[in-house]
């Protein structure tokens, strides 16, 4: 059915969205069940570039906040372990030879080579999920356009630590070179907007005239942030920042 297949697929994309297996596992272990609006589980991904496994003893932070209540998989593995490929396994649970995104660089691989109209993304979004991406998506991704399945999209489209740009819902926003700029920081805000239902949504974008709206009107999206605030519709976020950024942003 639709609401099993995601399950299954995760399954197949190397068992990283780890709070919606070991949740899914226990209903069906203890026979609750098919998971509904009410017990479906967030699902909060942090993905980092070039991260050997063995960095996580140097941060204790990420052990303690995440590592410590989350669960640890001794057996993961990824079939093409380099970026671009990786990233498209992930978000479609297929081989690089079947994602079509062989390498980080086109014709055989980036953001050209990957076909984004059956991921993660769409999956979760019909089955009632509210889905974003904030940080890095595909290496070579430097379009205005927006792939399918995803209610809020804040994808960098230029990266560095500052003088950056992000894709914002359609729009793309160059930032400066100030304290406030850091991307590592202007990430983590997004995050923490999205999980509360307070950040801007695709939709907001699709026309001027709903844009128009807004600025008139405060309540409007006022409303609609208090509506996303209320709404029973489980999250599922994919937050992807370099490793560098992880393990060496500001304290």
């Amino acid at each position: 059915s639709r609401h099993k297949r995601p399950v299954l697929l995760i399954t197949l994309a190397a068992v990283i969205l780890v709070l919606s297996l070991s949740i899914t596992h226990q209903f069906r272990v203890n026979n609750t069940g098919p998971l509904t609006d009410d017990n479906r589980p967030n699902i909060i991904l942090i993905l980092t570039d070039d991260q050997r496994a063995d960095n996580v003893q140097y941060m204790p932070q990420v052990q303690k906040l995440l590592a410590e209540r989350g669960m640890t998989f001794t057996q993961a593995y990824s079939s093409t372990p380099l970026c671009c490929p990786a990233r498209a396994s992930l978000l479609t649970g297929l081989y690089a030879h079947n994602t079509g995104v062989w390498n980080n660089k086109s014709p055989r691989g980036g953001y050209p080579a990957f076909k984004d109209k059956d991921t993660l993304a769409v999956w979760l979004q019909k089955s009632g999920y509210r889905t974003g991406l904030i940080g890095k998506y595909m290496n070579e991704y430097k379009t205005s356009d927006i792939p399918p399945g995803w209610d809020s999209w804040y994808a960098r489209t230029k990266n560095t630590y500052y003088g950056y740009s992000l894709n914002q819902n359609g729009e793309i926003v160059t930032y400066g070179f100030k304290p406030k700029d850091y991307s590592t920081d202007v990430y983590g805000a997004f995050a923490e907007e999205f999980i509360q239902g307070t950040l801007g949504e695709v939709k907001e974008n699709s026309t001027a005239d709903e844009k128009t709206k807004e600025k008139k009107n405060p309540k409007q999206k006022k409303n609609r942030q208090n509506k996303n605030k209320q709404t029973k519709n489980p999250v599922a976020g994919l937050f992807s920042i370099p490793f560098a950024e992880a393990a060496g942003g500001r304290k």
